[in-house]
């Protein structure tokens, strides 16, 4: 019990310790002045993307006095919650209920090996033929390369996943090529997803080759496969997910501050990886409120742990919010209204969840028979099961999650892209089978229950492997980002070849994917603001050459969204 205490009171001091540290951040960000601080923020690398304008369209003299306010509210949050920690750290911990019996889990090596190795193959597959895509390029070039603190401050873009860049350029930063890193990186949470989705299958479906079975086609979905082998937060993103919602459920059967520690860690770096999170966390929340009404109790504990995870998902921003201003979050092209009213947004709404279910599915088929929508609604039948069951839970679970993804469409008026909804398909996929698992096992025992079971979703579990090898993501890589792009990246290539390796090349700002394909050959490569006399400069066809150098330089060939300058001698 002394170290069990020991370890209690030792991790609310931990978390007051960072919230002081925060708390210091925060004062001297409210201490100092705008230039000073913008001095600061230069000196920590002056080579950046678009550096040149950063301070007038983000770190403004109007930003720096909307992140007072904001760095106030931070520094309360953070005074007020290592108060709390303590405070609760002099309180005797609340005795935990026993853990339950560990299971077992070495003969089920033997069956989830063989899908790791499925799993690892195709990510080496998509890997290799899959060429790097625009958005990974400019995450690894522009995000991950730059100091961590800059990494979280600079949001200049909304696809910049904070938390994967940060993490790749902390654990890869000295590497040549971080397009690589962040596929490894991605690959690991990939892997780790399939583990987590076996583990949490297994005592659900009882047969082990079942579930090695269900797993498999989960691993083979289009995006939790394509998105697992892409240097972008996606693949993390959908692993916090799982992490999230295995642990709220265990946490629920076992009523153990573990569980819920874990829950709130999962859905804090889910919100950090990408802001849509929102969508599982709002379901999460709705779903305390239902099933604590249902059980007719309050979890003051899990409330606490939701509150937490709030405040540190905002001091996480905080940096962005305070040197990008908050405008760059919320008011950006990927979240704006898509419509002036409700009733306009209406259609493009329906279309857009259509799109999410085919999407989801891989409009899968029979006889001609889109299965994609009847697919996509099966877990519901898991609220017809007792109220006092964990099937019951996981259907109304499944039930908010469609709710609340679709009353935060309304609310924004606009849909998300489907990459940003991979937890939810992975998540609604892996619930199908459970649900049509629990539906045969109402039938009567002279049935034979298991062969029904077996039979029918073995059926259903081949009907969606062979579309999903059909339509896999190395086959139609255009549809992981909606264009091809490795066509483009192709042809792009071979235009670049007519630059000598022995010569030194600046790029424009966004040259950003002939600046990797160029450092990958060997070539000195060069940013705007490092630029000095190169032999060559490469200007995106949406840019000009900078006015200092149009007599220094001269356009020798255009080639695919690009111009090629030559110095003159």
């Amino acid at each position: 019990m002394s170290s069990f205490r020991l370890s209690y009171h030792g991790r609310s001091l931990m978390g007051a310790a960072v919230l002081l540290a925060a708390g210091a951040g925060i004062g001297a960000y409210l201490l100092h002045s705008y230039a000073e601080l913008r001095g600061w923020y230069l000196g920590l690398n002056s080579c950046f993307y678009q550096v040149e304008t950063w301070a007038e369209k983000f770190f403004t003299p109007a930003v720096k006095n909307q992140g007072n306010q904001l760095g106030l509210l931070g520094l309360a949050l953070c005074l007020f919650g290592a108060g709390y920690l303590v405070y609760h750290s002099r309180q005797a911990p609340v005795p935990e209920p026993s853990a339950p019996p560990s299971q077992n889990w070495r003969p089920d090596v033997l069956y989830l090996l063989p899908v790791l190795a499925v799993a690892s193959g195709v990510w080496w597959w998509g890997n290799v033929r899959v060429a790097p895509g625009t958005d990974e390029i400019f995450s690894a070039l522009y995000c991950a390369k730059v100091p961590p603190f800059q990494t979280v401050a600079y949001y200049m873009l909304p696809n910049n996943h904070l938390l994967f860049n940060l993490l790749n350029g902390i654990l890869f930063g000295r590497a040549d090529n971080l397009v690589a890193t962040g596929r490894w990186l991605s690959g690991g949470a990939y892997l780790a997803t399939v583990v987590l989705a076996y583990g949490w299958l297994r005592p659900l479906l009882k047969y082990r080759l079942l579930t090695a079975f269900v797993t498999l086609i989960l691993a083979l979905q289009f995006p939790l496969w394509a998105f697992g082998f892409q240097a972008r937060g996606y693949a993390l993103y959908a692993l916090m997910h799982w992490g999230a919602f295995i642990t709220l459920f265990t946490y629920l059967r076992e009523r153990r501050r573990n569980d819920m520690l874990v829950n709130g860690l999962c859905c804090v770096a889910g919100y950090a990886l990408v802001p849509t999170f929102l969508y599982f966390h709002l379901a999460q929340l709705a779903f305390g409120v239902v099933y604590q009404l249902l059980h007719r109790e309050i979890d003051w504990r899990f409330w606490r742990y939701q509150m937490a995870v709030l405040v540190v998902v905002y001091l996480f921003y905080l940096p962005a919010l305070c040197f990008s201003g908050l405008a760059a979050i919320t008011s950006n092209e990927y979240v704006r209204p898509k419509s002036d009213t409700l009733q306009q947004f209406l259609p493009i709404m329906g279309q857009d969840f259509g799109n999410y279910a085919t999407y989801c599915f891989s409009r899968a088929k029979v006889l001609g028979v889109q299965l994609s929508y009847v697919l996509a609604l099966v877990p519901l039948l898991l609220l017809a099961a007792r109220r006092n069951t964990v099937w019951f839970a996981y259907g109304l679970f499944y039930a908010l999650l469609l709710v609340l993804l679709a009353a935060t469409t309304l609310g924004m008026r606009r849909g998300t892209n489907e990459r940003n909804l991979v937890g939810h398909f992975s998540l609604a996929l892996a619930l199908v089978p459970v649900a049509l698992y629990w539906l045969l096992a109402r039938l009567p025992a002279h049935w034979q229950t298991r062969r029904w079971q077996l039979g029918i979703i073995s059926g259903v579990l081949l009907v969606l492997g062979a579309k999903f090898m059909k339509a896999n993501p190395i086959v139609k890589s255009e549809n992981i980002y909606f264009f091809d792009n490795n066509k483009a990246y192709q042809k792009l290539e071979t235009a670049l070849e007519g630059i000598p390796t022995n010569r030194t090349v600046a790029f424009s700002w966004e040259s950003f994917s002939a600046y990797h394909i160029n450092a990958q050959r060997g070539i000195q490569c060069f940013l705007p603001c490092a630029a000095s006399a190169t032999d060559y400069y490469v200007v995106n066809y949406k840019e000009q050459l900078p006015s200092n150098l149009s007599r220094q330089y001269r356009m020798v060939r255009k080639i695919p969204q690009h111009k090629i300058y030559q110095r003159l001698n």
